[in-house]
């Protein structure tokens, strides 16, 4: 599953890529052959999940910050802002207009409101394919063309994040959490999700889902029952962990099982971090515009009430997200990135190269 180096690690192989691409743009499991014509079956599946949920209490301040980070950041010619941060941009805007456009679009040319892009999805890997010792977001250069802005997080953040293998001694003698010491670190692989009014966190794990195969005239229809016995998963970020050996240190590879599910999320992540935004017209007859696009529109997600009925396009009508809302179960943006992770570990059953 695992090729050349291309970012820190190992990516994933061009099956695993091109399995995870095509389910995810399907937004179902792929085609199974049928044992017969009409037949069915149950079987316990134990493999690589995300599980999604609210950002916990030492979170919700990292979410904040970056979301602080979008609208501050004096990279960004436009403001980035979420429904909580419009008013704390307006309000800047109005008390320092030197440091946005005055000129806003609509009405053209006449000074007003300032121009804003308004996120409507960025999500994200705060670790994936950056230094270690920065503990930021990716950059765009190192995986895909289409991935996530380089804002800011807090100085600590990692700090607490994972855990220090009990083979790994302390690099630094006043070392008390697990990012003193980030080359002998395990971190949890996780996706940061951000709408346009909401936050979420998708972590891979290794959990067991019961799918229901049942087939009448050779046609598919699966079906699987709610998540158990999630454990996440932990990995060193490089691959190896590096532990320090007298004078020397000595690289320690972790558990080859980790390799796959790391394949296998890397394609997600590769499919489902990035921007979406639309410019916010305020007073303007014209309808909103996506000014940021990524891969997340290749998959059916956009079909979610958070992507499709976001808060910047709820008073125009439009036509940007028309995907069927079949894609999208219970409407749940969250609901529906875990149900596609699980369409990907079914349909691994589908390649030879991977059973």
């Amino acid at each position: 599953m695992w090729t050349s180096t291309v970012i820190p690690g190992y990516p994933p192989s061009a099956a695993v890529s091109d399995l995870v691409t095509q389910s995810a743009e399907q937004m179902k499991v792929l085609d199974f052959q049928a044992p017969a014509p009409n037949s069915s079956y149950s079987i316990d599946i134990r493999g690589p999940f995300l599980q999604c949920a609210a950002p916990n209490s030492t979170q919700i301040p990292t979410f904040n910050y970056f979301q602080r980070s979008l609208y501050l950041n004096p990279g960004s010619v436009i403001a980035m802002v979420t429904k909580n941060t419009l008013p704390l941009a307006v309000e800047l805007f109005n008390t320092t207009s030197y440091l946005h456009k005055t000129d806003a679009v609509d009405p053209q040319g006449v000074p007003g409101l300032p121009d804003l892009h308004g996120v409507v999805m960025t999500a994200f890997d705060p670790l994936v394919g950056e230094g270690l010792a920065d503990l930021r977001p990716v950059s765009g250069d190192l995986i895909e063309p289409l991935n996530s802005w380089q804002v800011d997080l807090p100085s600590n953040f990692g700090r607490s994040m994972g855990y220090t293998p009990s083979i790994c001694r302390p690099l630094a003698g006043n070392a008390t959490e697990p990012g003193d010491t980030p080359q002998c670190q395990m971190f949890p692989f996780q996706l940061w999700v951000v709408t346009s009014h909401d936050s979420f966190i998708c972590t891979l794990g290794n959990g067991t889902r019961t799918a229901n195969f049942d087939f009448v005239d050779g046609d598919q229809t699966i079906s699987y029952g709610e998540l158990r016995d999630f454990e996440p998963v932990f990995a060193p970020r490089e691959i190896f962990l590096t532990v320090p050996d007298g004078n020397r240190t000595q690289q320690i590879d972790v558990d080859y099982q980790v390799h796959s599910y790391l394949s296998v999320y890397l394609s997600l992540q590769n499919m489902l971090s990035g921007n979406l935004t639309m410019w916010i017209p305020w007073t303007s007859p014209t309808p909103p515009f996506l000014t940021d696009q990524n891969y997340v529109l290749r998959t059916g997600l956009d079909a979610c009430d958070s992507i499709k009925n976001n808060t910047w396009s709820r008073n125009y009508a439009n036509d940007l997200f028309e995907k069927p809302d079949y894609m999208c179960r219970n409407r749940s943006l969250a609901r529906a990135i875990e149900d596609l992770a699980t369409n990907v570990t079914i349909s691994m059953m589908t390649s030879s190269d991977l059973t």
